[in-house]
């Protein structure tokens, strides 16, 4: 049990010291949000069914021709859709942080 009041004092000071340091803190989530949101919703899962379905030896038929066209050109679009968003909002984010310091 000391321990655990130990560590919730640490948390405790630790997000007041982030809350006091961060001038403003809505653009620190919203940097922190739009890099994860892209990354975990338009990024990674069109990598894990590439992998996943490269495995399975699904992407190509007996003859090594490419199959299921339209399905990896949807993957693709999902997939640069994330990575131009993710570089748009990061960006953004960022000038606005170095704006609002100044």
């Amino acid at each position: 049990p000391r321990y655990k009041n130990g560590l919730r004092t640490c948390m405790a000071i630790g997000v007041a010291l982030v809350a006091y340091l961060v001038p403003s803190f809505s653009l620190l989530t919203g940097l922190t949000g739009g890099f994860g949101n892209n990354i975990l919703g338009f990024i990674l899962p069109p990598i894990f069914y590439w992998k996943l379905n490269k495995e399975a030896g699904a992407w190509v038929d007996e003859k090594g021709r490419p199959v299921r066209i339209l399905e990896q050109a949807g993957l693709l679009f999902t997939f640069v859709f994330g990575v131009f968003f993710l570089i748009l909002s990061t960006y953004s984010f960022v000038v606005e942080i170095v704006d609002n310091r100044s």
